[in-house]
């Protein structure tokens, strides 16, 4: 089985979409996936359908209403398709809560670190088999951020929040870990992190110039 549920926190730069790219081609060759969605921010979506389309030869379809929910392959600006109607309280596009997703992809991911959000909660209904999130900033400001980054991802891995601020937070602050070897552990379990020194490739200084033209 292809398991690609997983938190991908490689560095700007270092081709998450490539990657998940990769994993949606393999999925699909070896047949574990024959039905994927992709969310990301709105000026993402065309880069997304045309990374696909040129670099894995994978027809996806841009989610423009409710009934494109249908396409087996789509790609959708999440903070379109998340509008919930407290009125009658559904969301808008409750058509991609009943589908059974063989893989959901969420760039960006780190606009899920709210869980009080109905970003969080249109994400947290999809049903899926398996779950990508792609960010390059896991944590910015507070670690319970990275807590509701794996809590959307895979329930209970870091216990309940009870748990995580009584094991994990130093006295209340929030950006200081107390056992930092086992938070450690416990995010290599779910979480890729690889940084520009890792690659080997030899990055040069940009070195920007005004160059005067008359």
């Amino acid at each position: 089985d292809l398991n690609a549920t997983a938190l991908l926190a490689d560095e700007v730069g270092l081709g998450k979409t490539i990657t998940a790219g990769m994993v949606v081609k393999e999925g699909v060759i070896r047949g574990f996936l024959k039905k994927v969605v992709i969310l990301c921010p709105p000026s993402l979506v065309d880069q997304w359908r045309q990374e696909m389309s040129e670099k894995f030869d994978l027809d996806f379809v841009i989610v423009e209403s409710e009934k494109d929910w249908d396409n087996d392959f789509v790609v959708a600006s999440i903070d379109r398709v998340k509008n919930f109607n407290r009125k009658v309280g559904k969301f808008r596009h409750e058509a991609a809560h009943k589908v059974s997703w063989d893989l959901v992809i969420v760039d960006e991911a780190h606009k899920l670190k709210e869980r009080n959000t109905v970003r969080w909660r249109f994400v947290d209904r999809l049903r899926k088999k398996r779950f990508l999130l792609l960010t390059a900033t896991p944590f910015q400001n507070d670690l319970l951020e990275l807590y509701n980054l794996l809590h959307i991802l895979k329930r209970g891995h870091l216990g309940t929040l009870k748990e995580f601020r009584s094991k994990f937070l130093y006295k209340g602050n929030k950006r200081h870990p107390l056992n930092p070897l086992e938070l450690k552990k416990k995010l290599e379990e779910v979480m890729v992190r690889r940084v520009r020194a890792e690659t080997g490739v030899n990055y040069k200084s940009r070195i920007p110039v005004i160059v005067t033209v008359e």
